[in-house]
């Protein structure tokens, strides 16, 4: 009796250690909102900001409407990313003289089994990038009629997954994540789920800025309100989602591996072999040194 007793506490702590996505639940009720707002009623800062975010992006209210309804989602429990994130944020002191300034650009694809045995494939990829605390993101065109044993070159917009501002490259502050998405759909909604995902950091800072504006303590947590909004939006439909995969390296590492080199080729392979859901890519990044 007594370990029943001790289990079921155990169940519960661990129940209630869950903890909401604000990000999530703001944007769904800006979502449920969006479609009857007209100002005959308030609505708080952040919902109003969301609204101008959707106008001026030009997504779709039906597109939209398909998300009402949904569950509400909880932050992820911390993995060893985060854990990676936390220690070299907190241990690692590395002189910036010793780090190089470097960018992250992500040149092809190689379609080995394109995803449809029937149609051809539309794909787009994203990629958010923690430098530090504060992540920023890139969303690539839309590439199309993709089939197996083909493979394309990101355009020139498109290849450059860090730095995101312009900047030619940059000393990374302790560390780079980079957690990355491929995204294939033969619906019309491709166009609707790309727009969507290209906004998702801006939804996550303007909750956080609303809701929290000095924020020290909650930025640790956007990288898992943006994971969460993004797992919220890619299963929408399970057609409309690949695969996603993480690149984790310390500042110390990256002048490690560029010591005696200007580029470094990553190749990632993502695969599925189940039944009717047969795919093959390899996804090639390269780390290059200004």
């Amino acid at each position: 009796m007594k370990f029943l007793v001790l289990l079921s506490l155990i169940i519960s702590t661990t129940v209630m250690a869950k903890e909401k996505s604000i990000v999530v639940d703001s944007f769904l009720k800006a979502v449920e909102t969006y479609q009857s707002a007209n100002g005959l009623y308030p609505l708080s800062p952040e919902i109003q900001k969301l609204h101008g975010l959707f106008e001026l992006r030009g997504i779709d209210k039906e597109f939209l409407n398909s998300f009402i309804g949904s569950n509400q989602v909880y932050l992820a429990e911390s993995d060893k990313v985060d854990k990676f994130l936390k220690e070299s944020s907190a241990g690692q002191e590395t002189l910036s003289s010793e780090v190089p300034k470097v960018s992250i650009h992500v040149a092809k694809i190689d379609v080995i089994v394109n995803s449809d045995p029937i149609a051809k494939d539309n794909l787009y990829g994203y990629f958010f990038v923690t430098d530090g605390v504060v992540p920023t993101g890139k969303v690539t065109s839309i590439y199309k009629g993709l089939s197996s044993n083909e493979s394309f070159f990101f355009n020139e917009f498109d290849r450059v997954v860090y730095p995101v501002n312009g900047i030619r490259s940059k000393v990374p502050d302790n560390h780079l994540i980079v957690d990355y998405g491929l995204i294939e759909s033969d619906g019309d909604d491709i166009e609707d789920m790309k727009k969507l995902t290209d906004i998702i950091i801006d939804i996550a800072i303007i909750v956080y800025s609303t809701q929290d504006p000095v924020g020290g303590s909650a930025l640790g947590k956007l990288r898992k309100e943006i994971k969460a909004l993004t797992h919220l939006v890619l299963e929408r439909n399970h057609d409309d989602r690949l695969f996603t995969g993480t690149i984790t390296m310390t500042a110390q590492e990256i002048a490690e591996k560029m010591n005696e080199s200007s580029i470094l080729n990553i190749k990632r392979t993502h695969y599925s072999a189940e039944l009717f859901n047969t795919w093959r890519y390899n996804l090639h990044f390269r780390l290059l040194r200004d």
